[in-house]
């Protein structure tokens, strides 16, 4: 009898221990669906939460935009890259200044730099030719025109580009999911991307069709075309947001379109022979702009929209970018090859320096210690050491 109860005892302990057991693995069952349900959760809501996080990182590496006593000395060459560059367009440097940008209009592809190692760590390969670049969300979203479509359907030759009738599209980059996520249709040959201070809105010059695209980065749709001066090239918004200046390089105008209406509400005329670029200061005062027929730099007043100063410059000159101070100011020399150096305070040429022939598309970095050069015609981007003291 004793016996009997001892077994009895036994697999009653067993049956307990396999209950048990039971319930502890369902329980980690339970918990390793969880963690699946995480893993494969909307992968779009994923990449929100990696962005959120991304944006503090921003702005705790990206420098201060503050006004600064520094004095320019001088750039100085600290590289010359060509590998794999193909017609290079344009540069954009990310706002925490860890990669650069480059658009091969004739390699059909986006170079992704390392500002560090010089070393090409990722290439977008396009089915047009990229020309410009725009950014949003701190840098997680490039925004890329494609100065035409070499798809199916479309021309393989330009032919007289005066004559170009074939409309083109943006694309927009994802630097998280590392692919481009959206496409966006706009006008003929679209070339400059200017971002609203807010960035609601992201404006479309196109160069054939003589408007601008007005996209919502909501929905990423355009919500209206606006028609401007013959040729749109430079597009640059008030730091308010309130007006966007237009630079028709076909003739000798600048248009100026009220954002709010999405009107344009006047036409600035005698701004030089074919304005090309330009930048406005922070405190929204002035604007600054290429003239790439006459080789002048002008100064806009924006309190009355009248031209108050020019100097002479390079050989037909074409991109601009301005230091975080206002204090100076950087524009590239396609025929001649050169970079001159303004000082906006004085408003005179401080120096000009050898880039290549074909200089094209020129980038400060955020901290505004290294420029970048690119240089269409010759195949190569230059990197410029800004020196201060």
């Amino acid at each position: 009898m004793f016996l009997i109860i001892n077994i009895y005892k036994k697999i009653m302990i067993v049956n307990f221990l396999n209950i048990f057991l039971i319930i502890l693995l369902s329980s980690c069952s339970e918990k390793d669906l969880d963690v699946q349900a995480i893993t494969t959760a909307n992968r779009d809501s994923l990449l929100r939460v990696d962005s959120l996080n991304r944006i503090d990182s921003l702005r705790k590496l990206s420098p201060s935009h503050q006004v600064d006593s520094l004095e320019f000395t001088g750039l100085e060459k600290v590289i010359r890259l060509t590998e794999n560059i193909n017609n290079p367009k344009s540069v954009v440097i990310s706002p925490d200044g860890r990669y650069a940008y480059i658009n091969n209009l004739e390699g059909m592809n986006t170079m992704i730099i390392n500002t560090e190692t010089y070393e090409t760590v990722s290439i977008i390969e396009h089915t047009g030719k990229p020309v410009e670049f725009g950014i949003t969300l701190n840098g997680r979203f490039i925004w890329i025109t494609y100065f035409r479509l070499l798809e199916e359907g479309f021309p393989k030759n330009l032919g007289v580009e005066s004559a170009y009738r074939y409309p083109s599209v943006v694309v927009v980059y994802d630097t998280l999911a590392k692919e481009l996520v959206k496409r966006i249709d706009v006008g003929i040959i679209p070339k400059i991307i200017a971002v609203s201070p807010d960035e609601k809105l992201v404006f479309v010059a196109n160069w054939n069709s003589y408007d601008i695209s007005v996209i919502s980065t909501e929905n990423y749709q355009v919500i209206k075309t606006i028609k401007v001066g013959t040729i749109p090239r430079g597009v640059e918004f008030t730091p308010d947001g309130k007006y966007a200046y237009v630079c028709n390089f076909g003739g000798s105008t600048i248009s100026k379109i009220d954002v709010p209406s999405l009107e344009v509400i006047s036409t600035i005329k005698d701004a030089g022979i074919s304005p090309r670029d330009m930048v406005i200061s922070s405190d929204g005062d002035y604007a600054y702009f290429s003239a790439y027929g006459d080789g002048y730099l002008r100064k806009l007043d924006l309190k009355t929209d009248e031209v108050v100063d020019k100097i002479k410059i390079g050989i037909q000159p074409r991109s601009v970018c301005m230091t975080n101070n206002n204090k100076y100011l950087f524009v590239v020399n396609y025929k001649n090859g050169t970079v001159n150096a303004i000082d906006l305070t004085e408003f005179k040429m401080l120096d000009e320096y050898d880039a290549d022939i074909g200089a094209v598309g020129v980038a400060l970095s955020p901290d505004n210690k290294f420029l970048w050069v690119t240089n269409q015609s010759t195949g190569s981007v230059i990197v410029y050491r800004v020196n201060y003291r």
